[in-house]
């Protein structure tokens, strides 16, 4: 259960074998020591390339889904990622280039 003045929703791919599933369970990790309440929800069909339920972290998957924070931070690619209707939305991204795709930054817009 979350303070909803308080809750953060954390939106991410955190049941996959990717870069950005091993960072929304970092970051997830990091917001529950400072004991931010957090809700987690993870990003169906990022990859094909998930874990097992029983080999991730069961405080992880006790967190709730989307509930009543004003506040989420996205961790996915732009063009997986959907704002929250009535939240604050933050985007963290990761690309390695010199330039972004131009889908990107339409999906950014």
């Amino acid at each position: 259960m979350t303070d909803s003045a308080a809750a953060l929703l954390l939106r991410g791919p955190f049941q996959t074998r990717t870069g950005y599933g091993l960072h929304t369970r970092s970051l997830a990790r990091a917001l529950l020591r400072q004991r931010i309440p957090l809700e987690l929800e993870d990003i169906p069909r990022f990859s094909p390339d998930s874990y097992p339920p029983d080999a991730l972290d069961p405080e992880l998957l006790a967190l709730s889904g989307h509930q009543h924070a004003r506040r989420a931070v996205h961790v996915s690619l732009p063009t997986t990622s959907r704002p929250v209707v009535g939240c604050f939305n933050l985007l963290v991204s990761m690309f390695e280039g010199s330039s972004i795709p131009p889908v990107w930054l339409a999906a950014a817009l």
